[in-house]
């Protein structure tokens, strides 16, 4: 070859360099030419590519009815090398993708903006029969955003994570933050102040200072001993619980506690109570004869009213507080066990038991309470085991009794129950007192009769004496009796004439005896005993028998009208005899002005006066009858009064009518009253889940009934005769505004309306269970969460609920439960009190320390000295100095001046309680509360141990929540899929050219997966989207999207 090429010719030589040049450079042109143009369809491609992901979200919001926001957010986190490969040109350069660039980061280089790309208002369209594009308007309007909680999980993460970390330190620095960015100017600082929610929660705590101190009294439980409970029963243990109720109030202790003494020891206290401070007054009237009896009376009601009410019942509530949570706790335990079939299955079982330990070690299982409060209102089967607990666990023989049988022990180791049995004994007991009582004085008279009717005539005579001879020395005055009549005395007033006296008064009463006024009296206060006696024990049995639930209580209310009627009986005979009092009244024996028969006849006065007028006006003294009206004026007033209430019709029949009136009401109340005992048959279960509450409540078919039963249909017309009067009386209605017993009646029943409002949020338990939650719709937005608008309070506990015990599974170590003693902290931090002295001098005492903060809250850009234009005089950075006192003795005087120049510890700083140095929260403060709370307090802190165990419950909640969102979170992912994601994923669509230039680029964008709604069928699933670009520049845009199997 080199042979042959050596001798060829020189142009041949020539040409063939010439031919192999002119190959490489075709060869290069080609080569050229083939690049530039994958490159341009490789460029080409990019934008179909880049803008297809746009025209999705524009077709699966008219189709789908997806969010296009939602949607373009969704394709734009996906990454360009998962969804376009690592050769995806999308810069100038021509950069390959990194493994962090996303589809958002091309849409500034190919369309010039980072977000709102696609025009808002551009239309998906079709082609009519002569090609022109038609606007498609029956589309659907992009509404559904499928639910993501991711705000929500994440913000529960870091607060699980804030509190490994809630040192007093970190606290300072946060409200250092705090202050310089919301605090920082006036405007921010008045948005605050102006706050109305903000401004209330304030005013509240300012204006109820008592109320908060009795809380934090009442949370603030010192912890039991270890022994506390050792070797006791659940049923022993409330026992114990109710006897040391019981010991702080009587001073009485018991070693043993197989018995509650409650009831029986509380009820004699306050009856020794009473009967020590009625002897004590009654000893000083026998001291001092110048002491009044109505004065007597009022200071003995005034000082029984001061030991009942006045009483430091604080000295109960450690006992209390732990009745009450040990109560709560073995009730939702029996509620949500359902295979102890009877209470007293729990109640013989030993506290002790390790399934317990919360409860022993002073702790409240909220998980349990939880469980219990979500059955209690989804089912009433559970309201009833409730019920069954509370109430019907106790002796049924200690439940139901009255006057005149009573069990010697009534303690049923239910303390509500206790405290209805013993009121209900107090009254018993003090009616038997008070028979006791006068039987004694029955025996002090009938031993003194002598003495004691000597010194009633003495009193009488000398009375009359007084009187009489201011009038004239010439009237005389009598005493007789004889043997055989001696307890009537006799009062005589007369003047001696020459052979005869001319009498003017000749009054007999019966002092004594049997008939005597003294026992009719005494046997009316019996009876008054016998009837509250009756009407207490009735009342009370029934309160209990609601409670109770007995199917056959075996409750009648006849005995309690019987001895109504017998009170007025034995008033009526008290009134109205006539033997036991009988005066005469006349002119010296010439003529007879008045007959008064018994005390009804002492009220008829004024119509026994009239002879007597008459005669005046007959001798024209009319003068005189002016003065004998007044005199008898009262009297007058009390038969008007009578006849306007009803119980007469005329006052000069006095006498007759209401005698009348008051023998048909004896007869009328034991028939009322013998069957209608049905009407209170009263079912607390079924009402207190009732339904529709839109007109009705759980008390009002109790009212319904109530008044049904007291005045019943068959018996209007004698209820309005007998009945009304005693109602108007009591009511005071001289102006006769109740007409009939009807008005009373239907406000009777319509009472429980005044109890529970129209707008309460609680008129039975649907009411609570169907309770809608109602949070800020930005905040709901905001997490995410916005599902929980229409979440009931049911729902949401059984949400709970059922997380609760799904993490108890997987987790049966951790646990629930706090220790509440810190909530008594935080009470007591509320009712913190502060003395500020102000740089000008100025003095503030015992001002709350929350409201001071509030009242003297500044601005960050005051906090300079140097700088103080437009603080105010009442600025927290004006106090010189202040004393902190947080109860329990605690008092701190901080001098402010020394943190004058230390912009990172401001006055603010002291409403959590940070201490100067700021490594340790102020005992009793807010801060210190949130430390016995999450953690915090220092390690020689005797709460310590409290706060680090508080602090886990907390932690297990928050692992709880993220533990139900992270399940959630599948669960929202997984539907969204099914919804959107299956149609917005790369293998969906697909895309094919149809052309390209400079200025315009069209292309198939084509569904693979479509939905079986009526639009996308219509529609259909090819789309020609055209992408231009009208301004010579490197930016493009779609300028149409067009459904190609659009079906007119």
């Amino acid at each position: 070859m080199k042979k042959s090429v050596k001798k060829a010719k020189p142009w041949v030589i020539g040409l063939i360099v010439v031919f192999a040049f002119i190959s490489g450079f075709l060869f290069f042109v080609k080569s050229y030419v083939d690049s530039s143009k994958q490159n341009y369809l490789n460029k080409i491609q990019s934008y179909i590519d880049a803008s297809s992901y746009l025209a999705k979200s524009k077709i699966l919001k008219n189709v789908e009815d997806l969010n296009e926001d939602y949607v373009n957010q969704k394709l734009s986190e996906q990454y360009l090398e998962q969804e376009f490969g690592k050769d995806f040109i999308w810069k100038p350069d021509k950069t390959n993708t990194t493994l962090k660039s996303k589809i958002s980061d091309i849409y500034r280089t190919y369309f010039g903006k980072s977000i709102d790309v696609i025009e808002k208002d551009l239309k998906l369209q079709y082609r009519d029969n002569k090609k022109n594009l038609v606007d498609i308007t029956d589309l659907k309007n992009g509404e559904f955003v499928p639910k993501n909680i991711d705000k929500i999980t994440a913000l529960t993460k870091s607060s699980e994570d804030f509190l490994n970390g809630f040192s007093p330190s970190f606290a300072s620095l946060g409200l250092s933050l705090f202050q310089s960015q919301v605090l920082k100017n006036e405007n921010n600082l008045k948005q605050i102040k102006d706050n109305n929610i903000l401004k209330g929660v304030v005013n509240f705590i300012n204006n109820n200072q008592s109320l908060i101190n009795l809380l934090s009294k009442i949370f603030s439980t010192k912890k039991v001993e270890k022994d506390y409970y050792k070797n006791l029963t659940i049923k022993q243990a409330f026992n114990k619980n109710i006897n040391l109720i019981s010991s702080s109030l009587t001073g009485r202790y018991y070693s043993h506690h197989d018995e509650d003494h409650f009831a029986n020891d509380v009820s004699e206290f306050f009856i020794q109570k009473v009967k020590t401070t009625v002897l004590d007054e009654w000893q000083k009237v026998k001291n001092n004869s110048s002491v009044e009896i109505i004065d007597k009376f009022k200071t003995i009601f005034t000082k029984v009213k001061d030991e009942l009410f006045k009483f430091d019942y604080l000295k109960i509530a450690d006992n209390l507080f732990r009745y009450i949570q040990s109560k709560l706790y073995f009730a939702m335990y029996y509620v949500i066990n359902e295979d102890l079939k009877d209470p007293s299955e729990l109640l013989n079982q030993k506290i002790e038991d390790k399934r317990f330990s919360a409860l022993v070690n002073n702790k409240l299982d909220f998980s349990l309470l939880i469980n219990g409060f979500t059955k209690v209102l989804e089912n009433q089967k559970y309201a009833t085991r409730l019920l069954d607990f509370l109430f019907k666990r106790v002796d049924k023989t200690k439940v139901y009794f009255d006057h005149n049988k009573m069990p010697e022990n009534i303690g049923t180791s239910s303390l509500i129950l206790d405290i209805i049995n013993a009121l209900q004994r107090t009254i018993l007991r003090a009616n038997t007192l008070i028979r006791e009582a006068i039987e004694g004085l029955e025996t002090y008279i009938k031993d003194n009769m002598y003495q004691l009717r000597e010194k009633i005539r003495t009193t009488i005579i000398g009375f009359l004496k007084s009187k009489v001879n201011a009038f004239s020395h010439s009237v005389h005055f009598g005493y007789i009796h004889t043997h055989e009549d001696y307890n009537r005395l006799t009062v005589q007033i007369y003047t001696n004439l020459w052979l005869t006296k001319l009498y003017y008064v000749d009054a007999n009463i019966y002092i004594f005896g049997k008939d005597g006024l003294i026992t009719k009296i005494f046997d009316l206060f019996k009876q008054i005993g016998n009837s509250i006696s009756a009407t207490s024990s009735d009342s009370f049995n029934f309160l209990k028998h609601v409670l109770y639930r007995d199917s056959n209580p075996n409750i009648g209310f006849k005995d309690n009208f019987v001895e109504i009627s017998k009170l007025i009986e034995v008033g009526h005979k008290l009134f109205s005899d006539q033997k036991m009092l009988n005066i005469n009244l006349s002119l010296g024996g010439l003529k007879q002005i008045a007959n008064i028969k018994g005390i009804y006849g002492i009220l008829n006065l004024p119509n026994e006066l009239d002879s007597l007028k008459s005669l005046l006006n007959t001798f024209g003294l009319s003068q005189f009858t002016k003065k004998v009206e007044d005199g008898v004026k009262p009297l007058q007033n009390i038969l008007d009064l009578l006849k306007d209430f009803g119980f007469i019709t005329d006052t000069k029949k006095f006498v007759e009518q209401f005698d009348g009136y008051v023998q048909k009401i004896i007869k009328y109340l034991p028939k009322k009253y013998e069957s209608v005992n049905t009407q209170l048959n009263y079912d607390l279960i079924s009402n207190l889940y009732l339904q529709d509450t839109s007109q009705t409540n759980f008390l009002k078919e109790f009212t319904t009934r109530l008044a049904e039963f007291l005045f019943p249909k068959n018996n209007q017309a004698n209820d309005n005769e007998l009945l009304l009067p005693v109602i108007r009386l009591v009511r005071f209605d001289k102006e006769n505004k109740i007409k009939s017993v009807d008005q009373i009646k239907n406000a009777l029943a319509n009472y429980s309306e005044k109890i529970i409002s129209k707008d309460a949020l609680f008129k039975s338990l649907s009411d609570i269970k169907n309770l809608k939650i109602k949070l800020p719709d930005v905040v709901l937005k905001h997490l995410g969460i916005e599902n929980l608008e229409n979440l009931t309070i049911l729902e949401l506990l059984q949400i709970i609920s059922k997380y609760i015990n799904e993490f108890n599974k997987h987790n049966p170590n951790k646990s629930l439960t706090f220790d509440l003693s810190s909530i008594g902290y935080f009470l007591k931090a509320l009712s913190s009190k502060v003395d500020i002295t102000y740089s000008n001098g100025k003095k503030v005492d015992n001002k709350n320390l929350i409201k001071a903060l509030y009242d003297d809250l500044d601005s960050f850009n005051h906090n300079n000295d140097e700088n103080p234009r437009g603080r105010t005089d009442q600025s927290f950075y004006n106090w010189k100095s202040v004393v902190l006192k947080l109860g329990d003795g605690i008092e701190r005087t901080i001098d402010l001046s020394q943190i004058k120049n230390d912009f990172s510890y401001s006055p603010l700083h002291l409403l959590l309680g940070i201490d100067l140095n700021k490594v340790q929260y102020i005992k009793n403060t807010i801060g210190y509360a949130l430390g016995t709370l999450v953690g915090g307090i220092t390690i020689n802190d005797e709460n310590y141990n409290l706060a680090n165990e508080n602090r886990d419950a907390v932690i297990t909640i928050f692992a709880i929540i993220n533990f139900t969102l992270q399940n959630q979170v599948s669960i929202l992912k997984d539907l969204e899929y099914k919804k959107a994601g299956v149609y917005y994923k790369k293998d969906s669509w697909k895309t094919q050219l149809i052309k390209s230039s400079d200025k315009e680029i069209k292309y198939h964008l084509i569904r693979n997966l479509t939905s079986e709604n009526e639009i996308s069928k219509k529609v259909g699933n090819r789309f020609e989207v055209t992408l231009t670009n009208d301004e010579n520049n490197s930016y493009w845009k779609i300028s149409n999207i067009v459904a190609l199997d659009y079906k007119n």
